[in-house]
């Protein structure tokens, strides 16, 4: 049986919330981070923690808002208050809006990579302090295979997870020789509420000269159902915790950077076929040593 703190965002519904319900009945003491865990996500917290009841491990709830410094700062405290030490962070809190990407305006913008770049840098920042102090620590960044790849109407969902893979990559380089892995986790699209809760772009005449594109922002989760009606292809959230699990046993600097699951689209051929590049930059700029630190494989 499994043991660890593990503290997750993002837990009041879809992959956040999975991951939360599940690792308790492994063993692993949860901390679950989510905003407004006392009214507005006041079900989502309750049923965590009956469920939690009869498993094997623990699950406490905290809150945090990961567009907030204090928030996180207050959140992350309490975490490692009640579990004494933390071994895991999962950033999972994530919005995801679709549309022409010209129509929407520079504060919406601002307003998911509020969420879902800041969001994730500020929980690194809040709880790599007690990680170097341990001299161990994972760190799972949930990005996306639109972190790899876009499409017409993914513009700010895939720059904000562009910039996260490139943040946590540069990171996992630098922490590395701490005992620390961070790595990143790119799930293909599954059932969650990402997609019902996009909110459309600001500037509607602007989407319009876009003719039949300004209707993306519907098109795009219409587009992504039909991938998923494949009987073949996994559209359970639980195949992502399944894949956490899976990425936590494995041994310091044995973890891969990126791993996908579910539909991946390639996106893993990808993956492999970009590491030989990466491995010459960092040759080319004297900095191997961190690649091997960080087990890289080429």
């Amino acid at each position: 049986m499994a043991t660890g703190a593990v503290l997750v965002t993002g837990t009041s519904s879809g992959i956040g919330y999975s991951i939360a319900a599940e690792l308790p009945k492994h063993g692993y003491h949860v901390i679950a981070a989510m905003r407004s865990p006392t009214v507005k996500n006041a079900t989502a917290a309750a049923a965590l923690r009956t469920l939690a009841k009869s498993s094997a491990g623990r699950c406490d709830v905290v809150e945090i808002d990961v567009t907030s410094d204090a928030s996180v700062a207050a959140g992350v405290a309490s975490a490692i208050s009640l579990a004494g030490r933390l071994d895991v962070l999962v950033n999972c809190a994530g919005i995801m809006w679709l549309g022409v990407t010209e129509a929407f305006s520079v504060a919406q913008l601002e307003t998911v990579m509020q969420t879902n770049l800041y969001g994730p840098f500020r929980m690194l920042r809040a709880v790599l302090p007690t990680m170097r102090a341990q001299r161990s620590g994972l760190a799972i960044s949930v990005t996306s295979i639109a972190g790899r790849l876009v499409t017409p109407g993914s513009g700010i969902y895939s720059a904000s997870k562009f910039a996260l893979e490139a943040l946590t990559e540069a990171m996992r380089y630098e922490a590395s020789s701490l005992g620390i892995d961070l790595i990143l986790l790119e799930p293909g699209p599954f059932q969650t509420k990402l997609k019902a809760n996009s909110v459309p772009p600001e500037h509607a005449t602007i989407a319009d000269a876009y003719g039949p594109l300004r209707e993306l922002q519907r098109m795009m989760p219409e587009r992504m159902a039909m991938l998923l009606n494949d009987p073949g292809i996994s559209t359970d959230p639980r195949a992502v915790t399944d894949a956490i699990r899976e990425l936590i046993a494995l041994a310091p600097g044995k973890r891969p950077i990126r791993t996908t699951v579910g539909l991946d689209l390639r996106i893993g051929e990808l993956n492999r076929a970009a590491a030989p590049f990466q491995h010459d930059y960092l040759k080319a700029m004297g900095l191997a040593a961190t690649e091997v630190l960080a087990g890289q494989e080429v």
